[in-house]
């Protein structure tokens, strides 16, 4: 029998922690439970939408509203793209990628260029990226359909998530494609380990911790044995009753997949999704390296061998750059620059600097301490006022409320380092890698941008917020106590709803 470990996405838990989970979460509860998360988020996403002054620049929680719907404007005139020309002719925001702009033209078209209505595109894009938030977690943990609802939970009641759902611009059709691609990279590693001969009951989702002292299988009823495994568990994936093949036993060609490792196509969605992000802002450069090492590994996974996944991984490249290559040719020949990095530092070089403040005598570590506390802050929530539109600076709430939001935050960092000394199955190891990858490219991307101009924005870690939920509720279902946990998690759901609900006040 092949024995695998348990551990970081399956902590060893009694088979009553289990029956408590699902005697909390009925088949009934658990089926409307996601649908009443995705329905209270785009109906926050449209409190927010009317609540919130349209087309203001200076507002960080519609950040550079009115250039993204003036390029949004031009396309629903003309049908084409617009040239970069810095502040004059079509505004700063011409030299985005297109895609964004021309399903939002498309919007625009339809509703007579009704700017709030544009906005729903967005709402649908942040909605998107809750539901694969749900996905993810599920398929990482099947028999835990409470772990997700938490993760799920943090991406739609996250306050400034649900601002940049219901603002025009980019981002959150930006943060979607981020998280299908982690989420199809999942799919495909999960695929690549599948057996064609796995043996009854190996899936480690679905096993029961050794028995202890008193709880001696042969020390029960033959009668009582049965009924661990006839119980209703309510999971995706049920356990197997005795004597039939569990689910994961079963062949993958049996189940509609082929078998060992899924459909090539699944695949090739990396490169498509990695290309439509490139063509919606050129943060998505940052995918190509993720969708690469993602796809060599897969190649590991699935044949013990590099060469595949080179193979594979060349095509995908070509793939990728067959999609968005011609927006990099274009802005080479229209402004030598196709990425138009070197173009925005010479546009936007009258912006504030972080050099304006070494100049007026503030050192690098407190700029760096300056940039970390208004981050942590606005990836919360941060709003605008008409006082503070001309400026764009953000306004914060009452500094208590971060505090508490920065002890959530370390409980959940803390408990996901300690499930990371924990064994676990070799796939979702490898995800976990991935996935941190993109954290950490975001995040080395950040510093690279804030070491030039000052710009204190937490939305910019918003393309690895499906990571940032997954860790969040790994984190927290590791740290609460197993007699606390359900009670516990559902909590912290509803603490974030409340704050979410309660930023409405500031919305003017």
């Amino acid at each position: 029998m092949v024995r695998q470990r348990v551990g970081l996405l399956m902590p060893r838990r009694r088979p009553r922690e289990i029956h408590r989970q699902q005697g909390l979460l009925t088949s009934s509860w658990l089926g409307y439970a996601p649908w009443a998360v995705l329905t209270a988020h785009c109906l926050l996403a449209i409190a927010y939408n009317l609540a919130t002054p349209f087309g203001n620049n200076g507002y960080p929680n519609t950040p550079d509203e009115g250039a993204h719907f003036q390029y949004v404007a031009y396309v629903a005139r003309e049908w084409r793209l617009p040239k970069f020309e810095g502040y004059a002719g079509v505004g700063y925001e011409a030299h985005q990628p297109p895609l964004y702009y021309f399903l939002a033209a498309a919007v625009y078209a339809l509703t007579g260029g009704e700017g709030k209505a544009v906005r729903l595109l967005s709402t649908l894009c942040s909605a998107g990226v809750v539901w694969l938030v749900w996905l993810t977690l599920r398929r990482l943990a099947p028999e835990r359909p409470l772990l997700a609802l938490t993760g799920m939970g943090f991406a739609a009641f996250l306050p400034m998530h649900i601002a940049i759902g219901s603002a025009v611009g980019n981002d959150a059709l930006t943060n979607l494609l981020f998280a299908a691609v982690l989420y199809a990279l999942l799919t495909n590693l999960h695929n690549a380990t599948a057996s064609t001969t796995a043996p009854e009951n190996s899936n480690p989702l679905l096993k029961v911790p050794p028995a202890g002292r008193g709880n001696r299988a042969d020390s029960v009823p033959p009668a009582k044995r049965e009924e661990p495994e006839k119980r209703d568990t309510h999971a995706l994936v049920p356990l197997a009753k005795r004597g039939e093949p569990s689910p994961h036993s079963v062949p993958l060609a049996n189940r509609g997949e082929p078998a060992g490792g899924g459909r090539l196509y699944q695949l090739f969605l990396l490169p498509i999704l990695t290309g439509l992000t490139l063509l919606t802002k050129a943060t998505g450069i940052l995918l190509i390296p993720i969708m690469l090492l993602g796809i060599l590994l897969w190649g590991w996974l699935r044949y013990r061998s590099l060469v595949p996944g080179l193979s594979m991984g060349f095509l995908a490249l070509l793939l990728t750059l067959s999609i968005s290559g011609w927006w990099l040719v274009r802005n080479y020949i229209l402004y030598d620059d196709p990425l138009l990095q070197r173009t925005f530092l010479e546009v936007f070089a009258g912006t504030a600097k972080a050099q304006d403040f070494i100049n007026q005598g503030m050192t690098w570590g407190q700029y760096a301490q300056l940039v970390a506390d208004w981050t942590f802050r606005s990836f919360w929530f941060a709003y605008g006022a008409p006082e503070t539109a001309r400026t764009g600076l953000p306004n914060f709430l009452p500094s208590s409320v971060y505090l508490g939001l920065g002890a959530l935050t370390l409980g959940a960092a803390v408990g996901f380092a300690l499930r990371l000394c924990e064994p676990s199955p070799l796939w979702a190891r490898v995800w976990l890698l991935l996935a941190g990858l993109c954290l950490v490219l975001t995040l080395v991307s950040f510093v690279l941008f804030v070491r030039v101009f000052f710009q204190t924005q937490g939305r910019y870690f918003y393309p690895a917020l499906l990571t940032i939920s997954v860790f969040w509720a790994l984190g927290w279902e590791r740290l609460v106590p197993e007699r606390y946990r359900p009670m516990a998690l559902l909590g912290i759901t509803g603490v974030l709803l409340a704050l979410a609900l309660g930023c409405l006040r500031y919305l003017e």
